[in-house]
């Protein structure tokens, strides 16, 4: 349909979009008329229905331009916002009609139907969701056919992620950012407990609410323990690398699929360096460069870069981006019992961060996240409630170490049993064949980015 012209058929367009309910709908209409008319120009009709709390801008946007059929989606996902896009999906702000709750769709775009890892990771993030259940980790509801596509139903967080939130803020306090990387360390070693890796940890996918809550998000390149690896196939000498740079562990930077949960201890104590220093670990230099880094060099040590991080947060920091695993902390739940001490008695909540989350239209429903949520101060029941796990050996999903972003998707409206071999730092520095890993693996990343493939989820404007 051509760009609606009158206010008629604006109202038409909107009756049959099923946007909106029938009845909030006619009692504004009759209230408008009653009051002042309705207005000829349908670009002012459809400004005061988004004053009004009837219809966000996302869907006026679109309903001005004639689009209808893909306000709701198989009959019960009423479209509110677009979230963001990446190359693994685009993520849409949606109201359940019936239940009457917010929910994040996270949708396959067309372009990847075809490509069978693509479609196999996101299965496998929703089948990882499903398994787990905790207030650190985002619920997955849903798993959707739409037409042709496949939807992602998700726990819809009001918030931003880490990384948006110390670019707009700049480097957090110190035990807010414990804080977070306490929390996150929780919903990780829940997922660890379930058998799974996340290997993308980095502050894209840790999501922050107003509570100070942390979700940890993105498991489309989680792997389960004991699993076999991408289902790609490999050459010989090259290894699968997958992951964001700057956060990636030693040994992901060699290889994907062998790593266990010390990479995520590594790229979780990178992401805490970034939420105190404001910048990542390794801030300069290529992406060959930067996974080198992550191998043979130490950051700038945190204290130099910040005086009043506390030293025992600064050593908790340091002991977490060991280079080999066996010098790390070996599970999440060994950095909680460092961190829950420090700040128990601190909360999580910042008191600028409303002025921080992007404003989206709440069309008369609540702005809060749909599901339970730890009270702020509610730190120590993390350590009272975990599973002591002091080894990887201690997990379920038993580890033994061997010695030494996109096309939105098309049809709906736009405006994401094998043991590790770790990698051990050498005294005498890099070796040439690990220089060779890391230079394929850093074109291989590469490939990967300008490809599409990575997930990055990209704030709307």
């Amino acid at each position: 349909m051509a760009v609606v012209t009158t206010s008629d058929d604006l109202l038409s367009l909107l009756r049959k979009s099923g946007a909106v309910d029938l009845e909030p709908l006619d009692e504004f209409v009759n209230s408008l008329q009653l009051s002042q008319g309705i207005p000829a120009e349908p670009k002012k009709l459809a400004d005061q229905m988004v004053a009004a709390g009837l219809l966000t801008k996302f869907q006026s946007r679109f309903l001005l331009q004639g689009k209808w059929r893909n306000l709701v989606l198989n009959g019960k996902y009423r479209l509110l916002d677009l979230i963001g896009s990446g190359g693994m999906g685009t993520v849409y702000l949606c109201e359940h009609i019936h239940m009457r709750r917010r929910v994040a769709l996270k949708v396959l775009p067309n372009s990847l139907l075809n490509h069978p890892t693509a479609v196999q990771r996101f299965f496998r993030e929703a089948r990882a969701l499903a398994r787990l259940d905790h207030p650190n980790v985002v619920r997955a509801y849903d798993l959707e056919k739409i037409d042709q596509l496949y939807a992602l139903v998700l726990e819809y967080v009001e918030g931003l992620n880490l990384y948006d939130l110390v670019q707009q803020r700049g480097p957090l306090p110190p035990l807010v950012a414990a804080h977070y990387v306490a929390q996150a360390a929780w919903g990780l070693q829940h997922a660890y407990e379930g058998g799974w890796v996340h290997r993308d940890i980095k502050p894209n996918n840790l999501l922050v609410d107003r509570s100070g809550t942390i979700k940890l998000l993105d498991l489309g390149l989680a792997r389960l323990l004991g699993s076999s690896t991408e289902g790609i196939t490999q050459k010989h000498d090259q290894k699968q690398v997958l992951g964001t740079a700057d956060f990636l562990s030693p040994e992901q930077a060699i290889s994907s699929s062998d790593v266990d949960i010390r990479s995520d201890v590594y790229a979780l104590g990178a992401t805490l360096y970034y939420l105190l220093a404001g910048h990542p670990p390794f801030p300069t230099g290529s992406l060959a460069q930067k996974l080198i880094s992550h191998q043979t060099k130490e950051p700038t040590p945190i204290q130099q870069i910040r005086s009043d991080v506390p030293p025992t947060l600064a050593a908790v920091l340091v002991k977490m981006m060991k280079k080999s695993p066996a010098d790390r902390f070996q599970t999440p739940a060994d950095i909680l019992a460092e961190l829950v001490p420090m700040v128990e008695q601190t909360s999580p909540v910042l008191s600028d961060f409303d002025s921080f989350i992007p404003s989206r239209n709440k069309t008369g429903l609540s702005s809060t996240s749909n599901l339970r949520t730890p009270a702020p101060n509610s730190t120590a029941s993390m350590l009272r409630l975990l599973p002591r796990a002091s080894s990887v050996g201690d997990s379920p999903s038993t580890i033994t170490e061997k010695p030494s972003e996109p096309t939105p998707s098309q049809g709906l409206p736009t405006t994401p049993t094998v043991e590790p071999t770790m990698v051990r730092p050498t005294s005498g520095g890099i070796t040439t064949k690990t220089l060779v890993l890391l230079l394929i693996a850093a074109v291989t990343l590469s490939a990967l980015v300008t490809g599409g493939v990575l997930l990055l989820i990209t704030k709307s404007n």
